[in-house]
């Protein structure tokens, strides 16, 4: 996983497309008509969508374009199937409107959409819509048109497959009010996987403190699609343990990597629980680099 390029923002995105494209290959000279990246990120349960295109340069009024990214199902002729949802936009304008293909002929459904980097050679365009949930779109397609002729591409990219990707969230529940010394105690450790593919292989460590002994499985069967699943941590604190010892666990699966944080109190409080507050990893696409995605928080 090579890490160059912008990071496409992607909290709760589960579906993830996103590659280069050679710069100076567009029909036209303009660095702004010019494709060198593109990525795309989908919720297929909420119907957020979330893609851009990186330029080889920023757009002039001269050398304006409008940026078009599909994401359909893959046929032999590229991304060219049904159902489809697209993205337009002009290169140096801030409006931007979302499209939704159920068939061929007209969008069955349209809207706004919100715009970033208007003007600049990292454009982005974002919207969250019940509408656009539910697509069983595979692959992505992006490109820069004339603005007075669609049918005349300046350059373009894809199709890019859109790959399932899991997301790893971990919360450490309630402790006790008051940790009696040398007395063992049971923390539910809440292990979550929202995303769209299997985590693999879960793996945890727990921070070591003094005057803490915390045990706990060392693995965890891979979480599937969707799958929660709760663990214990067994705690004991000594004599050497601190007013206040923080229980800090760290759970991996491949590339997703959560730490998540409790409290344990010696003496009862009446500032709160200590509980933890919930971590969570999923994967975002680069925009315009060499590699494929990166670890972000959700």
């Amino acid at each position: 996983m090579v890490v160059t390029g912008t990071v496409v923002p992607a909290a709760q995105a589960n579906f993830l497309a996103a590659g280069p494209d050679p710069a100076g290959d567009a029909t036209d000279p303009s660095p702004g008509r010019d494709v060198v990246g593109a990525a795309l990120a989908y919720d297929r349960r909420a119907g957020t969508v979330r893609g851009g295109v990186a330029l080889r340069g920023a757009p002039t009024g001269t050398s304006g374009a409008t940026i078009a990214i599909i994401a359909g199902v893959r046929t032999p002729a590229g991304c060219t199937a049904y159902p489809a949802i697209g993205l337009s936009s002009p290169t140096t304008g801030a409006g931007a409107e979302w499209s939704r293909f159920d068939a061929a002929g007209p969008p069955a459904a349209t809207g706004q959409a919100a715009k970033d980097g208007a003007g600049t050679a990292v454009q982005m365009i974002e919207v969250a819509d019940a509408a656009l949930a539910g697509r069983a779109v595979d692959c992505i397609e992006a490109g820069l048109a004339d603005p007075a002729d669609p049918r005349r591409l300046y350059d373009s990219t894809g199709p890019l497959t859109l790959k399932p990707r899991p997301q790893l969230a971990a919360k450490l529940g309630r402790p006790p009010a008051a940790m009696r010394l040398g007395q063992k105690r049971k923390i539910r450790l809440t292990l979550r996987n929202g995303g769209d593919a299997s985590t693999g292989r879960l793996k945890l460590s727990i921070a070591r403190q003094p005057g803490l002994t915390a045990r706990a499985a060392r693995t965890v069967k891979a979480l599937k699609a969707g799958q929660r699943r709760t663990v214990s941590v067994e705690v004991t604190l000594g004599r050497r343990a601190k007013a206040t010892t923080p229980l800090r666990v760290t759970v991996t699966a491949g590339d997703l990597r959560v730490r998540e944080t409790a409290s344990l109190y010696r003496r009862k409080r009446s500032g709160g629980s200590g509980s933890g507050t919930g971590t969570c990893a999923s994967y975002a696409p680069v925009l315009g680099g060499v590699g494929d995605v990166v670890v972000a928080p959700c």
